[in-house]
């Protein structure tokens, strides 16, 4: 740690003093950029000098000028940018000046031409021409010593730079040697502890992989009974669905059954109202029998009697008693007839008293059916509703066990994760062991990384 600290310093140092040299050697090599540009600047403005002296045209000169204007505006933004000091800039104002006379004499010359006082200006033209050249020559130098002397200090802080790397890296070397030797023994002793901890890292890993196959293998038993008992709830949903739908035809035959018999008590009371009315009948047509009996008898009596005095009247009422024997024939007859109607009719009133009772026993045993229809009907109702219960029930309880199959089932892929785990935990401990061995450090009591 403090040898890496020292390296730190000895390096920030040593870059700090290259950084000052860099920028020194950039200033350097800006002042020098400028006295290149100030030194072409005077040899242009040589030959424009020499260029107005030949006596060119007024406007070649002006546009030699304009040029000489633009170099000028350039140079002073070069020596602009190498960071002028007071000195610089005294210098450059003292050149702007010059130039400034220099065009305005060169303009008068140019202007005066072939006129009385031309030679007075193209006098006063070179005064001025030389005037610049001298400030221009005077800027050179002073910046060409300002190179020279940052080239020196630039130098300087190189080396110094240099002897203070050479000698903090030494003295960082002599540390390093030290720390090197503290370092070892006290990486000897975390190794070891590194050992003791791999060696129970790997005791763990194969308990928690012992583990985690305890606990997969109970999961995949949970989930193949999980996924049993659902099953057997779905079959106890389709048992309770066809009962439900027995039950619901039960009940529709019931309701028609009752209807059924609902319709044989109504007939069975018509059966019965009208065999009373047939037996009211019958007693009414036995009652005319015994009238027309009776007339019978008394016509038969009437009819013995005319016998006897027809027989008293002799030949005379001999006539009369055949009527009367035809009288007493018939009304033997009509008695006989009667009788063996009396008979009929008491038979059939017989049958009808019968067919009374018989009817009013199947009323009250269809009475009964109905009632009992009834009863059923209301159990068979209770049985339709415990049953649709019965299937909620399954339905809720089959939504249950497919909660509890969706979470066996994670369990089950977060046992699987865990026994992956397991096995990263086991390959990094195997990786640790043949690290430790390679650096010297040999198992304790004979111990070995799981396979």
């Amino acid at each position: 740690m403090a040898l890496g600290v020292l390296w730190i310093i000895t390096l920030t140092i040593t870059l700090t003093r290259y950084e000052s040299a860099l920028s020194t050697y950039d200033r350097a090599d800006r002042a020098a950029l400028v006295s290149r540009a100030q030194t072409s600047f005077r040899n242009n403005l040589i030959d424009r000098v020499q260029a107005v002296e030949r006596g060119l045209d007024g406007d070649s000169v002006g546009g030699d000028l304009r040029n000489l204007d633009r170099e000028f505006a350039a140079a002073e933004r070069q020596a602009q940018t190498a960071g002028p000091t007071a000195d610089a800039v005294a210098s450059l104002a003292s050149i702007q000046r010059a130039s400034t006379r220099l065009r305005v004499a060169a303009d008068r010359a140019l202007t005066t031409s072939g006129e009385p006082g031309h030679a007075a200006d193209v006098a006063a033209y070179r005064a001025a021409a030389d005037d610049l050249q001298e400030a221009i020559l005077g800027f050179s130098d002073t910046q060409r010593t300002k190179v020279d002397a940052t080239r020196a200090d630039a130098r300087h802080i190189a080396d110094q730079a240099m002897w203070w790397a050479i000698g903090l890296g030494g003295f960082a070397i002599l540390v390093g040697s030290v720390l090197t030797i503290w370092s070892s023994r006290l990486l000897q002793r975390l190794f070891n502890r590194i050992r003791a901890t791999a060696d129970t890292l790997a005791e763990a890993s194969l308990e928690m992989r012992a583990a985690a196959q305890e606990a997969a293998a109970a999961t995949s038993e949970q989930s193949a009974a999980i996924a049993q008992t659902a099953a057997t709830i779905e079959e106890m949903t389709a048992t309770a669905t066809a009962i439900a739908a027995s039950a619901e035809t039960t009940a529709s035959a019931a309701a028609q059954t009752s209807d059924v018999m609902d319709d044989l008590l109504q007939q069975s009371d018509a059966i019965a109202r009208r065999s009373l009315d047939l037996g009211q009948g019958g007693q009414q047509i036995g009652d005319i029998l015994k009238l027309i009996n009776d007339i019978a008898e008394r016509t038969n009596l009437l009819a013995l009697n005319a016998s006897i005095e027809a027989a008293r009247a002799g030949e005379a009422g001999r006539g009369f008693a055949v009527v009367a024997t035809e009288v007493r024939k018939l009304a033997e007859r009509s008695v006989r007839s009667t009788e063996s109607i009396s008979r009929i009719v008491s038979s059939l009133q017989d049958d009808t008293n019968a067919t009374i009772l018989a009817t009013e026993q199947g009323q009250k045993r269809a009475a009964d059916v109905v009632e009992l229809m009834q009863s059923t009907g209301e159990e068979i109702e209770d049985t339709l509703r415990a049953t649709e219960q019965q299937r909620g029930a399954a339905d809720q309880v089959s939504l249950a066990m497919a909660e509890i199959r969706s979470a066996a089932q994670q369990l089950a892929a977060e046992q699987e994760r865990r026994l992956d785990t397991t096995r990263q935990v086991e390959q990094l401990v195997k990786s640790l062991e043949r690290t430790l061995v390679e650096a010297g450090v040999s198992p304790r009591n004979g111990h070995r990384p799981p396979e």
